[in-house]
């Protein structure tokens, strides 16, 4: 049976947080709806403009992991 809760990694915080500023929302659920919503929809655009504010190998791990995660519930 699976959950309806999940845990995010601390080193995806941030990143949330920044997508939720572009928002104008700090609800985590609503963020991470938002997230997974775009990932279907193949839209990477906006978190192309967020991750270029990130270092350059903390942006791609995080962008991997996210992607592989988020892959996992489709």
């Amino acid at each position: 049976m699976l959950s309806n809760r999940a845990s995010i990694r601390p080193y995806l915080m941030d990143y949330l947080e920044q997508v939720g500023s572009q928002i104008g929302s700090a609800d985590t659920s609503e963020i991470i709806n938002l997230i997974i919503l775009d990932h279907k929809r193949g839209m990477v655009a906006s978190s192309a403009a967020i991750s270029s504010n990130l270092p350059e190998d903390l942006s791609q791990n995080s962008q991997s992991h996210l992607l592989t995660e988020l892959s996992e519930l489709i």
